[in-house]
């Protein structure tokens, strides 16, 4: 808009000084016919002066004849300045000076041709009305002369003084809109630039939750979408790795906490596996000698049974603590998932049955083989399985689902059950941790579940909301050799 308006004022201005340049060649026109005409005048007069002296003498001497010629000649020479082709008066004016000056040549041509034929007083008289003819069309057209120079000077004036006011109008509007464009620059430019920069300052020292509110559609506002778009990214990725990093720094412990209650178990397990064999022992023993003995017992067999079943439930604790610091297993095989998935049927089928549940397995349109222990990765899915068939109600139905992703295997185990508090999701893999009742669990299964997992090189995640069940996620490697 600026530069429009600049182009439209500069145009005006360029016509007006051509037309001031018109005018002032105008005025200098008219000035110069002025003193021509004054000029003429004077010849005129001259050449009337010298007639009169002759009106009494009855011939031209030639020396009077020179001097009369002498005079003609500049007049005819003014004469003929004044027919201009580039003459810029007004035409009115231009006609009028062209008729005074052909019929002033006309007449100054008749002297000379008087002048030059034998003396007579008739010619003489003619002489003398032609130049006074000439000098009265003369005069008149030093009257119409002086009113164009006057009327020139006026114009020019007048054309000086529009070209002033434009120039200053133009130098008032020049301004506003001057100012108006910087008022537009800076709070269209500057001022979302500031808010940037300070936007940029706040986000570089740790306000990952700071946007900037820039809402126009022009570069900047696109600039400040991308930055916004930008910021969103880098936030939502430092979060997933400072989550990220809380689980890894979880799993760290409880892999830290696995490795100790293994050491101890290690320890332990022998030291308990003993007396209970002995116990077991003579539990039995006795058992056998009060029925050989043929006596009336009923509660001493009633609590006989009771303490072997004791000591073998304790037995299987401290196996399962055995094989949680067990390093290592059984033979790697190549086998593949539909087989794994069998096995799994065949091991909790008639607990799926007694409460009612279905188990659905979705697999990938594409099968790999795995290289693994069959046996491992089966005990780990039956754990994660059996730990969501207790949580699920009788009628509900359990995923098992897999997928490859390049060397790798993730599984998932769904269930629809009562979920996990979010107080509990940190310790659901914790040894001996359990939200079941008394003496419904030992709390080492989902304990096992991590460590097998995590000792090849894999690691386990859970995801679950009370009352929407809960998703365990295992990633392993397809190929169990690097670990073995």
């Amino acid at each position: 808009m600026l530069v429009t308006l600049f182009f439209l004022v500069g145009a005006v201005v360029l016509t007006n000084l051509r037309d001031m340049t018109r005018d002032a060649h105008q005025v200098l026109e008219e000035s110069r016919e002025s003193v021509v005409v004054s000029r003429m005048r004077s010849h005129a007069q001259t050449i009337e002066a010298l007639l009169e002296d002759l009106t009494a003498q009855k011939s031209i001497s030639e020396n009077a004849k020179r001097r009369l010629l002498s005079s003609t000649a500049p007049l005819a020479e003014d004469l003929r300045s004044m027919q201009s082709e580039n003459d810029p008066s007004r035409s009115e004016h231009q006609r009028e000076e062209d008729e005074v000056t052909l019929r002033s040549s006309q007449r100054l041509a008749a002297i000379d041709e008087a002048l030059r034929a034998p003396f007579s007083t008739k010619r003489q008289q003619e002489m003398l009305a032609n130049v006074r003819a000439i000098y009265a069309s003369i005069s008149l057209l030093d009257e119409e002369t002086r009113s164009e120079v006057a009327h020139a000077e006026r114009d020019f004036e007048e054309r000086a003084a529009e070209t002033r006011r434009i120039t200053q109008y133009t130098a008032i509007i020049g301004g506003i809109v001057l100012l108006a464009a910087l008022l537009f620059v800076f709070r269209g430019v500057v001022i979302p630039l500031r808010m940037l920069r300070s936007g940029a300052d706040k986000f570089g020292k740790g306000d990952l939750l700071h946007r900037i509110d820039i809402a126009s559609q022009d570069e900047v506002g696109l600039l400040a979408t991308t930055f916004n778009e930008m910021a969103e990214r880098i936030s939502r990725t430092q979060f997933e790795l400072e989550n990220r990093v809380r689980q890894r720094t979880g799993e760290f412990i409880r892999a830290a906490r696995l490795a100790d209650l293994g050491i101890f178990a290690a320890g332990i397990a022998h030291e308990i596996n003993t007396p209970l064999a002995s116990i077991v022992s003579c539990a039995d023993g006795l058992s056998r000698k009060i029925a050989k003995q043929g006596l009336d017992f009923p509660e001493g067999q009633e609590y006989l049974g009771t303490i072997t079943n004791e000591a073998f439930r304790a037995r299987e604790i401290t196996t399962r603590l055995l094989a949680l610091s067990r390093q290592g297993g059984q033979e790697v095989i190549s086998v593949d998932m539909p087989l794994v998935c069998a096995q799994i049927r065949t091991a909790i089928n008639h607990l799926l049955s007694e409460r009612k549940i279905q188990l659905s397995i979705e697999r990938p349109a594409r099968e790999k083989q795995l290289t693994i222990d069959a046996g491992e990765l089966v005990q780990v899915l039956v754990n994660l399985i059996l730990n969501a068939l207790h949580a699920s109600d009788p009628g509900a139905t359990i995923v098992l689902r897999y997928e490859f992703s390049l060397d790798r295997i993730v599984l998932e185990v769904e269930d629809h059950g009562a979920g996990i508090e979010a107080e509990h999701l940190d310790r659901v893999f914790e040894p001996f941790f359990t939200t079941r009742g008394r003496g419904e669990g030992t709390g080492l299964g989902l304990a096992l579940v991590s460590a097998l997992v995590e000792g090849r090189d894999g690691f386990v995640h859970v995801e679950s909301e009370p009352g929407k069940g809960a998703r365990f996620t295992i990633d392993l490697p397809i190929d169990w050799r690097k670990q073995t």
